[in-house]
């Protein structure tokens, strides 16, 4: 059976914005945090991001070893992964637009997402 391109594609992306969420959190908390927010409420939003890290890290190991362990099951949750998918790259856009200040990093996830989505569409022909 083929190698599926997903299958390294969405570890190696979710791994990289797991890493950068967990060492890196300033990062994506920089357009979030406004003049009038606490070093305390800084914390808090520090510790959620890393822990979205690790959220992050879990699904790209979670993939990975679902096609390692069986590509033919991994090829038969494809509708699965479109759905999980398209479900991620709807929250980035409705919590930009929630937030004043427009953090343009919630538009790269969902880019990255229906990306993926549309890599899935791909294999789904194959």
């Amino acid at each position: 059976m083929k190698s599926n391109i997903t299958s390294k594609i969405i570890p190696f992306f979710y791994f990289i914005f797991g890493i950068t969420f967990i060492f890196l959190p300033v990062l994506p908390l920089s357009d979030l945090i406004t003049a009038t927010d606490t070093i305390q409420s800084n914390n808090v939003l520090e510790a959620v991001l890393r822990g979205v890290g690790i959220l992050k890290i879990c699904f790209a190991i979670l993939i990975y070893r679902i096609f390692i362990v069986s590509p033919v099951i991994y090829r038969s949750l494809n509708s699965t992964f479109i759905l999980i998918f398209i479900l991620l790259a709807i929250i980035g856009p409705l919590i930009y637009l929630g937030i004043p200040s427009n953090p343009i990093e919630l538009l790269l996830f969902s880019v990255v997402n229906i990306s993926i989505v549309c890599f899935f569409f791909v294999e789904r022909k194959e």
